[in-house]
């Protein structure tokens, strides 16, 4: 189970953080019981390292009053750090912010994981205790189908909030519609059509999906079993998708989202190229979601070596998405107009 911590900008983010360490423990516990072995890993930017072991005593304390806290305590013994490398500062000439690559993530899980499945999720992402053992019962049935787990958001939580607190509320939060944790082959990495998207953007998750089902021949399975949960001080971004940096925050929701738009449309037009790929489901859905973004509208900050990668894709896909190519047509036709002010 490969992770990415790093250094907490805020209580919120270290709140998360704790959560997220104290539940993997737990969890690695459960499925100990039941003979599935866990080994989590955490890719990290050379300025994070020590943060896993560093988080392990607040960790101990969201875990306290559930079965496993003592091994929660020793999280950072059972987390072994490894140092990625790819970041959106050295892939985006100019870029302020070192957002690491997705593939370079996955790749820590591949080179250092022993398992024959790795679990991807983000850090803010807790799990309840019981996640291992369901996710493993599932891939038993389905081994080479890719699983995509949706969370619950809890809302409005105190100081104490703790894992015997979201045991206690499970399945009474906030549905989310987002992705957040994924299970698939270990083997897979070095196949999946990723490019260079990068986390903290918007896009990530379709972007996996996309390559998942590019190797899953078009199959995967979508979870909203309550596996996993966040959990914040306030109002939850279910209800406020302006409360997400990636959509309240103008240079990612509109420069680096634009990079992660073309890295993805890019991948999208490579594997239009295989033959069973072309009806997938997903397909149209990607078509969508790039226009949804508004990403034609944002793609003229980018560098002219990124411009081309995305007018080579949309070229090489033009016709595949009749109804996507004429919202994109009159998006560019605004722009280049100047009816449409892109800064």
């Amino acid at each position: 189970h490969v992770i990415n911590p790093f250094a907490a900008s805020g209580e919120e983010h270290a709140r998360a953080t704790r959560l997220t360490l104290a539940s993997i423990a737990v969890a690695r516990a459960e499925a100990a019981k039941h003979g599935i072995r866990v080994q989590p890993l955490a890719a990290v930017l050379p300025a994070d390292r020590g943060v896993v072991a560093n988080m392990s005593a607040s960790a101990a304390l969201a875990a306290a009053g559930v079965d496993g806290a003592a091994e929660a305590l020793a999280c950072c013994v059972h987390v072994e750090e490894a140092e990625l490398t790819g970041t959106l500062a050295q892939s985006l000439p100019g870029a302020r912010h070192t957002l690491p690559l997705l593939r370079a993530i996955l790749r820590v899980g591949y080179e250092r994981g022993t398992g024959h499945y790795l679990v991807y999720s983000n850090i803010d992402i807790a799990l309840q205790r019981d996640a291992y053992v369901q996710l493993a019962a599932l891939l038993r049935r389905q081994p080479a189908v890719p699983i995509s787990s949706i969370r619950e958001e809890f809302e409005r939580i105190d100081a104490g909030f703790g894992l015997a607190a979201a045991a206690a509320r499970r399945g009474k939060g906030l549905p989310h519609p987002g992705h957040d944790l994924w299970v698939f082959p270990r083997e897979w990495v070095p196949k999946l059509a990723l490019g260079e998207v990068v986390l903290g953007v918007s896009l990530v998750a379709m972007a996996l999906n996309q390559a998942l089902l590019g190797l899953s021949k078009c199959r995967l399975l979508q979870l909203s079993r309550q596996l996993t949960f966040h959990a914040v001080e306030g109002e939850s971004v279910v209800k406020h998708k302006r409360l997400q940096r990636a959509r309240s925050d103008r240079l990612f929701r509109e420069k680096y989202t634009a990079y992660n738009c073309v890295h993805t449309r890019h991948q999208l037009a490579r594997l239009m190229r295989d033959e069973a790929f072309r009806g997938c489901w997903l397909a149209q859905q990607v078509a969508r979601s790039l226009n949804a973004y508004k990403c034609p509208m944002y793609i003229t900050q980018l560098p002219e070596s990124l411009q081309k990668m995305w007018a080579d894709a949309t070229a090489e896909l033009h016709g595949r998405f009749p109804q996507t190519d004429a919202v994109q047509d009159s998006t560019a036709k605004a722009v280049a107009g100047g009816r449409v002010a892109v800064r």
